[in-house]
């Protein structure tokens, strides 16, 4: 039996094959942890410092408000940047 581990140990990838159920239980481990949390949504990044954007302003929005869209006005929390987005809330669910 020895003799057959010291010949496969010389077949290129072995190492690499032995040690896959080690990383398959990782693999599965971390999916288990991940679909356990419930799913958080992430902050809008600013386009030019990619610091986390708030929504300081929603209003309807000047021209589809009637039909229920609203503006919302993006500020970056770490530079002067802001944005405003045209959001249909009824998709938001």
């Amino acid at each position: 039996m020895s003799d057959i581990l010291k010949v496969l140990e010389q077949v290129p990838g072995w190492k690499a094959i032995m040690g896959l159920p080690k990383r398959l239980k990782e693999l599965e481990d971390r999916v288990a942890a991940l679909e356990g949390k419930p799913a958080a949504k992430a902050a809008e990044a600013c386009p030019l410092c990619e610091a986390p954007m708030k929504v300081t302003r929603v209003e309807d929005d000047p021209v589809f408000g009637v039909m229920g869209l609203k503006e919302h006005t993006l500020s970056c929390t770490a530079c002067p940047h802001t944005e405003t987005r045209q959001v249909d809330p009824k998709k938001q669910r």
